[in-house]
């Protein structure tokens, strides 16, 4: 079986050559915390990927936007948000009335501003 041809190191600036990634003297370096930040960020995700990919979520979404098929803007909703967060109220995240259609603008404008911006909520 052939090998693998030889690369340079992964990390800018470093000549050495490997069969891929980080060479031994670089790894743990930059490009693996950076790997482990990203791991970090998708295990604090999980809880919300669960949810907004599950059955009940999806039917109340579809609900929401079959109710208020536009944002308050007039465009088309694309979105649905909850007005008091799942942070906040996790007993209101499946109440309808608690759900409002937006446009992707309005949702994103409003996720930045009140809902502790985008991977930044608060905890």
């Amino acid at each position: 079986m052939p090998m693998r041809p030889m690369r340079p190191c992964s990390v800018p600036g470093c000549a050495a050559l490997t069969t891929g990634g980080p060479c031994p003297q670089h790894k743990g370096g930059p490009s693996d915390s950076l790997a482990r930040a990203r791991k970090e960020a998708d295990a604090r995700k999980g809880d919300s990927r669960t949810f907004y990919f599950s059955k009940p979520w999806r039917r109340v979404r579809a609900m929401r936007l079959a109710l208020d098929p536009f944002c308050a803007c007039g465009e088309p909703a694309t979105t649905v948000d909850h007005k008091k967060t799942r942070r906040e109220r996790p007993d209101l995240e499946l109440d309808l009335n608690n759900t409002e259609s937006k446009c992707e603008s309005h949702h994103n404008q409003k996720t930045a501003t009140h809902d502790g911006g985008f991977g930044n909520a608060r905890r």
